[in-house]
């Protein structure tokens, strides 16, 4: 066990590399499939996300032709059927084109830019004309090669909505949706938190706190990202990462584990993102678009903690290891992303911020770990123009995130009303919502903040929104967590 996942922790993704050729073979196979639609984004994400480069049409059009072709030659057809053929080949590249039309219509998209358009149209986004205008005319598409293969009378080809025939890595294994805990985004959150660790022991350590010593060892480049928002950020000096970072310098939480972390440990990396290694999630392997450094950003950990919690997005589409290359904003407002297993949190005064909620304002997200008796202090507010002047130092809340905290932390559990201090965004978020949980306390009213600037989401939790998990590399060793 320790040398597999040794070998996973210091190796490439795969030695298999999904081609162009194997992705239309699939799509190919995949018609008279229920979940035809499916199987095709699965196909399409799964070269750009092992090619990490754009995907144009023109680069499978003739595979898609050959393939197709290839499976209706096999068939004895009459002339109608022929001229039905001939109609389903070309509906199914017109399909595909849709699907790729971001890189004819935008060419300086990059790769993850290009997937998180088809996760839009995947989710149903809401967000813009054009986007709606996709995913209908992808579902009128969808609905027209569905009828054409029952009329040519083709059978599913594939029985999984996996695209890569790969074996699964052994003991990483998803939890089944029957053996859920009620709370499953928390849950996932600690999962992917403790396996990062490779420690159950560090879930049990005090919260961040503004007193907690910041991590030597880690320096800033002048350099930023690509999109010119993050920083960018190496090691300098790993012996001095190991000696201060609050998760790593304890010795009895990190020693004689499958993975030997000290050696490369995760620190915060700005569009770093978990590999997918055999339809697991991967903290272990460099992806996304950060630095060499490993680690997740603040986005990608909300995301995987949804995946390894066995909760959907959306009820009628399978949860998929892809649906981490989101980004924060997508969390602001469930309805306009597409989240119809999420919704906007009401506050009234018996109903406040819950554990495992989802905040997020653009540029960052993170989610609800703990929550006091009066989370927003409201105790000491007499009247309702108060409302307007609440000192979130005395808010009673603890969140779970990845940040650039403590000097680049990454993964971490912070008290709130001492992490506010560093973040203006999450500031006004809180004390937003904070100020709403209050007028509902006073009104005695139900109120839905919707604000386009940031948002608080809740999973539904119910049985169409639940799923079995994502696995991740490395949960064998911290399985006793739960």
């Amino acid at each position: 066990m320790s040398f597999l996942l040794g070998s996973i922790f210091l190796t490439s993704c795969s030695p298999h590399r999904f081609s162009t050729e194997q992705a239309s073979q699939h799509i190919s196979e995949a018609l008279g499939c229920d979940d035809f639609q499916s199987q095709v984004f699965d196909a399409i994400y799964e070269v750009i996300d092992q090619d990490r480069k754009p995907l144009k049409f023109q680069e499978i059009e003739n595979k898609i032709d050959k393939n197709i072709s290839k499976l209706l030659a096999e068939k004895n057809f009459n002339s109608r059927q022929v001229n039905l053929s001939y109609s389903l080949n070309l509906k199914m590249k017109e399909l595909i084109k849709t699907l790729l039309q971001q890189m004819e219509l935008h060419p300086e998209l990059n790769w993850k830019a290009q997937i998180q358009s088809l996760i839009e149209y995947e989710m149903q986004d809401m967000s813009s004309e054009n986007i709606i205008e996709t995913h209908k005319k992808i579902n009128k598409l969808t609905a027209e090669i569905t009828q054409l293969s029952s009329d040519l009378n083709i059978s599913c080809g594939r029985t999984t909505t996996t695209t890569p025939s790969l074996t699964p890595i052994p003991n990483e294994q998803p939890i089944e949706v029957n053996s859920q805990p009620a709370n499953g985004l928390f849950h996932g959150m600690n999962r992917i938190f403790a396996t990062a660790y490779q420690s159950c022991d560090v879930l049990n350590l005090p919260d961040l706190d503004s007193k907690t010593p910041a991590v030597q060892g880690i320096t800033i480049l002048s350099e930023m990202h690509s999109d010119n928002i993050g920083r960018k950020r190496v090691i300098s000096s790993l012996p001095a990462v190991i000696k201060t970072h609050y998760y790593l310098k304890d010795s009895k939480f990190t020693d004689n584990h499958c993975l030997s972390i000290k050696n490369n440990p995760l620190i915060y990396d700005y569009g770093g993102e978990p590999a997918i290694t055999q339809g697991a999630l991967n903290l272990f392997l460099n992806a996304g678009s950060g630095t060499k450094v490993l680690g997740i950003d603040c986005s990608a950990y909300v995301m995987a903690g949804i995946l390894a919690g066995g909760i959907k997005y959306k009820a009628k589409v399978p949860n998929k290891a892809i649906f981490v290359r989101q980004n924060s904003s997508k969390f602001i407002n469930a309805q306009t992303s597409g989240f119809d297993c999420f919704e906007n949190i009401s506050v009234w005064p018996e109903n406040s911020i819950n554990v495992g909620d989802i905040v997020a304002v653009k540029g960052h997200t993170l989610t609800i770990d703990k929550v006091g008796k009066d989370p927003f202090g409201l105790s000491e507010v007499t009247t309702i123009s108060d409302c307007s002047q609440l000192n979130f130092k005395k808010f009673d809340i603890t969140i779970a995130q990845s940040s650039p905290s403590k000097n680049g932390i990454g993964i971490n559990k912070y008290k709130v009303n001492d992490y506010l201090t560093e973040s203006v965004k999450m500031r006004t978020a809180f004390l937003q919502m904070g100020y709403y949980s209050c007028i509902a306390k006073f009104k005695n009213q139900k109120i839905t903040p919707i604000n386009t600037e940031w948002g608080f989401i809740r999973h539904k939790k119910t049985q169409e929104c639940l799923a079995n998990t994502i696995p991740i590399v490395g949960q064998e060793c911290v399985k006793s967590c739960w």
